[in-house]
């Protein structure tokens, strides 16, 4: 088995209508058993950046997974996943568990200043019941959020939130 690496670069990588990243790059490099180290930059809009790197961890047959996107929200509509979030710096920090079964993540997300619009009618309620939220509801559409922390785990398609937390002043 042959170790190789590749470096590629695309102009524009389109997902969909409106969903494009522009002035891509990949680094991918294999083992020769299987991809061990995967590094990715673009960009999401105007000045704005998005970066993902998987690699091995020392010894260990583990890997760290980083992901940065300066509009976490933009990322998040690109991808196909939330149409409904707006701007945000969006950090993802975690492992993928090379000895386990399903090779499961544990990870660390951090969201700053983002916005949901078209949120829940039980939402909206709560945020007009305060001062600030009926101030906020003037500024504009969109519940606005200061922060969220999310540590997760995900593992064979289940989803597992462990001391997570989202802060809006508005609530």
């Amino acid at each position: 088995q042959r170790r190789w690496e590749a470096n590629l670069a695309f102009q524009q990588v389109v997902f969909g209508p409106s969903r494009e990243l522009t002035k891509a790059r990949a680094f991918v490099s294999d083992n020769g058993a299987e991809i061990d180290r995967v590094e990715i930059s673009a960009e999401l809009g105007h000045n704005k950046q998005f970066t993902a790197a998987i690699a091995p961890i020392a010894q260990s047959t583990s890997r760290s997974i980083t992901l940065r996107a300066t509009d976490g929200g933009g990322l998040l509509h690109v991808f196909g996943l939330l149409h409904n979030i707006q701007n945000g710096e969006l950090v993802l920090n975690g492992t993928i568990a090379g000895e386990l079964p399903g090779h499961p993540l544990s990870a660390r997300m951090q969201f700053d200043s983002f916005t949901v619009r078209d949120a829940p009618l039980a939402a909206k309620l709560l945020q007009a019941a305060t001062l600030y939220g009926l101030i906020d509801l003037l500024r504009g559409p969109g519940l606005r959020f200061d922060q969220m922390v999310a540590n997760f785990r995900l593992q064979e398609g289940l989803l597992t939130l462990e001391d997570s937390r989202a802060h809006s002043p508005a609530l």
